[in-house]
């Protein structure tokens, strides 16, 4: 009768135990777990896994206290499988603010981009607006195209700042020049002349 008592008394004290090691991991979680804005500003934990902002580094990091932040900015390991899902868990505003990617798509916003970099980091920012594709692809494109007065400028290969990415194919496309290419958003230099 004592063994089945001190077998009761050992079984109730372990699931006791594990309950009470249960409740307080699952408080600790609980407690790490808050909203985090939405905005791609890549960080790289320890872990070597990269995080869409420092919030959400610091939830992981309070689920795991031996974690660190190693930069500012994506990690430089080649992505893994977890980074992989950690890049398709970022969460992008539903904002309208297209921009062009290096890999010819346009992205809703800056934030959708930072998502494709996430998973492939040749993927870079060519210029904001929707990217076109015709345009880019060749010097067949039509040479009276209507250019919006978007002023986004950039800089072309030929040194000259083109108003935005659409007058520049239209420039390139009148010199038919293929090896022409935009080398950089913004102007070219400080005295660099504005062509439109």
């Amino acid at each position: 009768m004592k063994t089945a008592q001190l077998f009761a008394l050992t079984t109730f004290t372990t699931v006791a135990i594990v309950a009470a090691q249960t409740t307080a991991e699952a408080e600790a979680s609980s407690s790490c777990m808050r909203a985090c804005p939405r905005n791609w500003e890549p960080v790289c934990g320890s872990d070597s896994k990269t995080y869409g902002n420092m919030c959400t580094f610091e939830v992981a990091q309070c689920k795991d206290p031996v974690l660190t932040l190693t930069k500012v900015g994506k990690c430089d390991s080649a992505g893994t499988e977890e980074t992989s899902k950690d890049c398709d868990s970022i969460s992008c505003l539903n904002v309208l603010a297209p921009v062009c990617g290096s890999d010819g798509n346009t992205y809703n916003n800056e934030c959708e981009l930072g998502v494709a970099q996430c998973k492939d980091a040749k993927v870079t920012f060519l210029y904001k607006g929707a990217c076109i594709r015709n345009l880019a692809a060749s010097t067949e494109a039509p040479c009276n195209m209507v250019c919006a007065n978007d002023s986004v400028p950039v800089c072309a290969s030929d040194g000259r700042t083109y108003s935005n990415a659409c007058t520049f194919y239209v420039a390139k496309c009148q010199r038919g020049d293929a090896s022409w290419r935009i080398v950089s958003t913004g102007m070219c230099g400080a005295s660099a002349n504005l062509h439109q």
